[in-house]
Parts: structure tokens; sequence; C-alpha cells
């Protein structure tokens, strides 16, 4: 992942938060962690280890 695609999350989670819902990431890799960290985008980013754990977490 590059600066575009951080650029995304970003837009896409501020499109979903404006519209009163939320973004998780599943499955993440340990590289697209550690530019969660690096970016501090990791406190803003809802990040579960399986999708089925992401799902679960929205009730």
């Amino acid at each position: 992942m590059n600066s575009s695609g951080i650029g995304l999350l970003v837009s896409a989670y501020t499109t979903l938060k404006n519209a009163g819902s939320e973004m998780k990431l599943a499955r993440t890799t340990d590289k697209i962690q550690s530019l969660l960290v690096i970016t501090k985008l990791n406190s803003v980013f809802d990040s579960h280890d399986s999708v089925e754990n992401a799902i679960k977490s929205f009730v």
C-alpha cells in the first residue's frame, strides 16, 4: 500500500462516518498494519483479525 491507498482508506472512512456508518478493517497484512501504526491511523481504524470478528464488532 502506498499513500494513494492510505488516502482511499481515509476518504472511505470519512464518507461512511459522515453518513452515520462505520468502517472496519479485517485481515490486514503485517505491512499494512505497520503503515497504520507509522501514520498513527491505527487509532482511527478498527482492525480485526478475521472478517467474522469484524462483522461481530458491529453489534
